[in-house]
């Protein structure tokens, strides 16, 4: 490549193409290193993770607190089969007595209006709803929706022995159903009871309007 040349520039040449060869080696290690360490940086650096974002209904707002009023009470507490602490009023207060009287569920007269247990409240659909207790009803007991025979029931068979009339009012559990016993032994009927939607029996209670 380099014949017929003069000594001192074929030396020259060889220092330039050996020189030239050391740049372009040079250059492509650092190439390569530069390749190599954005690979490293890459899978090092975490996947990004999709954040979901959740969303929750509203809640609904708490039921009110030292309530007295019966009809208040259960505009709030919408469903409940019992008054709790949120009610601070009296047993049976006199609205309850006096919306009753006025639909005509009890006498005005009656001895029994303000005897302690008479009557029973509770609260539905946010309507309130009465039972009267004074007239030997079981009002805080659900009704009892099984086709077989409850305890109470069997008791009182095998007491009786036989007997043609039915036995809900003579139990403490009342039953959908008409029993009679024979042979000691209870005979379901048919169903003489229907439940409302808190498994109580709804000829027991009695919805008062609201005010």
């Amino acid at each position: 490549m380099f014949a017929g040349l003069p000594l001192k520039t074929g030396l020259y040449s060889l220092t330039l193409c050996a020189s030239l060869l050391l740049l372009l080696s040079a250059c492509g290690d650092t190439q390569n290193k530069t390749t190599s360490s954005s690979q490293e940086q890459a899978s090092d650096t975490p996947p990004t993770e999709a954040v979901i974002v959740e969303t929750q209904a509203p809640a609904d707002p708490p039921a009110q607190q030292g309530l007295t009023d019966p009809f208040a009470y259960c505009e709030s507490v919408t469903t409940i089969d019992s008054p709790d602490e949120r009610y601070t009023g009296e047993a049976v207060p006199e609205s309850l007595i006096q919306t009753s009287i006025k639909q005509n569920i009890i006498p005005a007269d009656s001895p029994s209006l303000r005897k302690s247990g008479f009557m029973q409240w509770r609260c539905m659909d946010q309507h309130v709803y009465i039972c009267l207790a004074g007239a030997n009803l079981p009002c805080e007991v659900k009704a009892d929706t099984s086709t077989t025979a409850h305890a109470g029931i069997r008791d009182y068979c095998q007491k009786i022995i036989n007997s043609d009339d039915t036995l809900p009012a003579v139990v403490t559990v009342p039953s959908v159903y008409a029993w009679t016993c024979v042979d000691s032994q209870p005979k379901r009927g048919e169903q003489v009871l229907q439940t409302d939607s808190q498994g109580f029996a709804k000829t027991y209670w009695t919805m008062l309007p609201k005010r």
